[in-house]
């Protein structure tokens, strides 16, 4: 529905869904590790593709906010420094059920993410993530030169 609206110019409702999206997640605490949340079920009795949905959700809400501020953050309801999760995990470890821990991505205001694996280690999801917070950080940056402001 987000993206739909998106493409047919009906900005306001993707705001709407984005905003719901975000409280929703947020509510639910995605933006935290699930272990961490879920300390009273034992985790060896949760499989390890439940944790790795709820990271796909997290960051999907993600992108999606970081899609409809573009840059501005007036317009974004998600800050960087409140998403405690790991990347997403490769593909064919979500599928196969092999638990796997990704790395939790460093988001300093000033610099875009880093993290604290190499590259190899990482799926086409995971870069995805990385590749749209470096594309706010850099709106981000032309927004704020356009408008005179100085970080």
């Amino acid at each position: 529905m987000h993206e739909h609206e998106l493409r047919i110019g009906i900005y306001a409702a993707a705001f709407m869904i984005t905003g719901l999206a975000v409280r929703f997640a947020q509510g639910l605490q995605l933006n935290v590790e699930q272990q961490v949340v879920r300390a009273r079920v034992s985790p060896a009795k949760v499989m390890p593709s439940l944790y790795e949905s709820c990271r796909r959700v997290m960051w999907s809400v993600y992108v999606m906010d970081s899609w409809v501020g573009s840059g501005v953050d007036e317009l974004t309801m998600l800050d960087d420094k409140n998403i405690n999760i790991q990347l997403p995990a490769p593909e064919s470890d979500f599928v196969l059920e092999t638990p796997r821990a990704t790395v939790l991505p460093q988001l300093p205001s000033d610099a875009c993410f880093r993290t604290t694996s190499r590259s190899d280690d990482l799926d086409l999801e995971a870069h995805f993530v990385l590749m749209v917070g470096l594309r706010k950080r850099i709106l981000r940056y032309v927004w704020w030169q356009r408008c005179g402001r100085h970080r």
